[in-house]
């Protein structure tokens, strides 16, 4: 689907249980997740919150993560007893049409961040977790250019590990992007 979230990360872990306890003494509202994790590992951590330990619903492995619903418990619990979730988000919003960086940041400023921030003197980060197709379609990646499957980065043709994490551009990658920068098809 198209559209780009925004996620609040409920790491560092002292942000999620400071909101804990007004959370959970609120009427329990699903909210839908992300939790990160390795390549690979996605059905590992999909069993782990779908166990009875962590209790979410509509789990679904996706590319470097889970998707899933539940209460503000169970993204506790997720955050507190996942062994193999390196980061779990809560979706906030959703839009359509975000496709540059001023529609990233209007976007960002419509959220209503005082139902997340405690007071003004906390802050947080913004990230924005797009999509390959987007970035094809944007023409933001040009041929050869590859995303790192450690990190999601998108990594220019010319380059043979990733900027971000140093992972290098695994063989398949590397000869396709070969191909097309000598004229050939990918």
């Amino acid at each position: 689907p198209g559209g780009a979230g925004v996620c609040a990360c409920r790491i560092p872990m002292l942000l999620a249980l400071s909101h804990l306890s007004a959370a959970l003494s609120a009427a329990p509202r699903p909210s839908t997740y992300f939790a990160t994790t390795l390549g690979g590992l996605e059905p590992v951590l999909a069993a782990e919150l779908s166990s009875p330990e962590i209790g979410a619903s509509a789990v679904s492995c996706g590319r470097l993560g889970v998707h899933f619903e539940g209460g503000p418990e169970v993204g506790a619990r997720a955050v507190l007893w996942s062994r193999t979730a390196l980061r779990v988000m809560e979706l906030l919003e959703r839009r359509e049409g975000v496709h540059t960086q001023a529609s990233l940041y209007d976007f960002a400023r419509a959220v209503r961040w005082s139902e997340v921030v405690a007071s003004e003197q906390q802050t947080l980060s913004v990230g924005a977790v797009l999509s390959l197709d987007r970035a094809r379609a944007s023409g933001k990646m040009r041929a050869g250019d590859w995303v790192c499957r450690s990190c999601n980065a998108l990594v220019f043709a010319s380059k043979d590990e990733c900027y971000q994490c140093g992972e290098p551009r695994d063989a398949d990658t590397a000869a396709a992007a070969r191909r097309r920068l000598e004229g050939g098809s990918g």
